[in-house]
């Protein structure tokens, strides 16, 4: 074949190729497509499957939107491309937790991700042992400027401490406090945990001032 076509460079016969060589150009001319579908493949468009098993089997690029459509009511929706490893999940996952050291007083959990450019912030964080007069710890810190808020916020948290409250604190500069509000007796076992989110101007939100 002596021709191809200019954008995807699918190769196809022309007039002096032999009619003896059909079998060779189709064969050439679907490899060349093919090829050319490879290649489009990993698109930044959406995608979309009827099950969350057949989006799963569909590869991407990093940031890709997929969308479930006729699988069991918690699955389907939107769902974001990962890496070959991670695949589909519910959010745009970028790495940025940082630990100095394990803690003394608490196991820690802390998971971070973004949906639609806005930052959430999963902390979770269980008692290794009773601490008396319990106020505040630091549990964590956010490498990744992502996740460094623009104020100090502060959210109260759950736990399974049902006569104490707690909270969680995220600073300007990424660390992650938890903290009681009646400085108690922390049994060992408390679990305290939260997810915390803001608006940022990667989400499209626009700051006013009143």
């Amino acid at each position: 074949m002596s021709a191809s076509t200019p954008n995807h460079h699918i190769t196809y016969p022309t007039a002096t190729d032999k009619i003896i060589d059909t079998p060779a150009h189709l064969k050439t001319l679907a490899e060349t497509v093919e090829h050319a579908l490879d290649n489009m493949r990993p698109d930044t468009g959406p995608v979309s499957a009827k099950t969350l098993t057949a989006l799963q089997a569909i590869t991407g690029v990093p940031g890709q939107i997929g969308y479930v459509t006729n699988d069991a009511s918690d699955k389907n929706g939107l769902y974001f491309y990962q890496n070959k490893v991670t695949k589909w999940t519910r959010g745009a996952h970028t790495p940025g937790i940082t630990y100095d050291r394990p803690h003394d007083d608490w196991d820690i959990e802390i998971y971070s991700w973004v949906i639609m450019g806005a930052p959430y912030i999963y902390a979770r964080a269980k008692a290794k042992k009773e601490i008396k007069g319990f106020y505040q710890a630091t549990i964590a810190a956010l490498s990744n400027d992502m996740y460094k808020p623009p104020s100090w916020i502060h959210l109260t948290m759950t736990s399974n401490d049902a006569a104490n409250q707690y909270g969680i604190q995220i600073s300007t500069n990424g660390d992650v406090i938890i903290e009681s509000f009646a400085s108690p007796t922390v049994k060992a076992g408390t679990i305290v945990f939260g997810t915390i989110t803001w608006p940022c101007t990667s989400a499209g939100y626009t700051k006013r001032t009143y």
